[in-house]
């Protein structure tokens, strides 16, 4: 009977050792897990394909626009009726029954297709192409200075909790020693060889010292709980925390303070959108130029009754738009100052 006891207590032993070998999280296990799984690092990325497919819609006006269109009708109107017949080659003027005043229901079915492209525009697409292309470069910016905090916090999470379980070994290692130096005293006070008094203030110290614990074993939890947040899911259990070693056997090489500076992605991020700002300036003053485009279609008529008859429609167009609403020369002057101070 002794020997089942020994070994279900043995059992009971391995088994508590091996769940505390299994919280065994390293520091990268956490930063990876993170950054897989954090909402904010997800998010920033869906920003990017976003800023991608502007990229593709900027470059997309360089294409013309094709259009395909199908159409039925049916009037008694009679320019519309006119024009109908005129474009099916059934008009017959010359037939006495022809009364333009007061045309019989007449129908039509017209297929179409059509193209337009932009043949000049002073540059405004190839800014807008670039603003696009920026504007990604940038939000990849923010996106790894999303990464970087993420990567802080969890580093700052992680070691907090080291810190924190320290601290209640700590503590409970102290009410140990208060305990047994309670009992020593206990003794000492029944051998007559010290007082009463010595035993009450051990047993304050006792009291404030269990009370400490609890305040650290709170404030474990706590950080525990902070740093399964930042990471995104419970990936530290509620326990004591055993640090497994890092995998990144060599530091990366420290840069100098100023490469510290230039390559913090927020500021990289902040010139980039300056830029953007300034190409937008540049933008609305070629919204002063004329714009040169080339259209045309090809349509199909028929009455339903007779075979299709084709035509087409072949042009250019050139735009200018010289006088519209214009903002103040005081106003235009500022923000140019502004571009220019944020640039510097």
């Amino acid at each position: 009977m002794r020997a089942f006891f020994r070994f279900a207590i043995a059992t009971a032993l391995a088994g508590f050792v091996l769940s505390e070998s299994s919280w065994a999280v390293s520091l990268d296990d956490c930063i990876e897990t993170a950054l897989r799984e954090n909402p904010d690092v997800h998010a920033a990325a869906r920003r990017v394909e976003s800023a991608r497919a502007a990229i593709r819609e900027a470059e997309s006006a360089y294409y013309p626009q094709l259009t395909l269109s199908g159409t039925y009708a049916r009037t008694d109107n009679p320019p519309q009726a006119f024009m109908m017949e005129l474009n099916q080659r059934i008009l017959n003027m010359r037939d006495p029954a022809f009364d333009p005043n007061h045309p019989d229901d007449t129908e039509n079915l017209r297929a179409g297709m059509g193209a337009k492209m932009c043949l000049l525009d002073g540059g405004r697409r190839g800014l807008s192409r670039d603003m696009a292309g920026l504007g990604t470069d940038a939000l990849k910016a923010q996106e790894e200075a999303i990464r970087n905090e993420l990567i802080y916090q969890v580093t700052r999470g992680y070691y907090g909790v080291l810190q924190a379980q320290a601290f209640v070994k700590v503590q409970e290692e102290t009410v140990t020693s208060l305990e047994e130096n309670l009992r020593v005293a206990g003794e000492r006070v029944k051998a007559g060889a010290t007082v009463q008094t010595d035993v009450l203030n051990l047993e304050v110290k006792l009291a404030q010292a269990r009370e400490d614990l609890i305040r650290a074993r709170n404030g474990d939890q706590l950080m525990i709980a902070a740093l399964n947040t930042a990471i995104g899911q419970n990936l530290v259990p509620q326990g004591p925390l055993a640090e497994k070693e890092r995998t990144h056997l060599d530091p990366p090489p420290q840069p100098q303070d100023e490469e510290l500076v230039e390559n913090r992605p927020e500021l990289k991020a902040a010139r980039m959108n300056t830029q953007i700002k300034a190409n937008a300036w540049k933008k609305s003053k070629l919204e002063y130029f004329p714009t040169v485009s080339a259209f045309g279609s090809l349509d199909w008529d028929s009455d339903v009754s007779a075979d299709f008859e084709r035509s087409y429609f072949a042009g250019a167009m050139a735009e200018w738009e010289f006088f519209h609403r214009l903002p103040s020369r005081r106003m235009g002057r500022l923000r140019e100052g502004q571009l220019r101070s944020g640039q510097s």
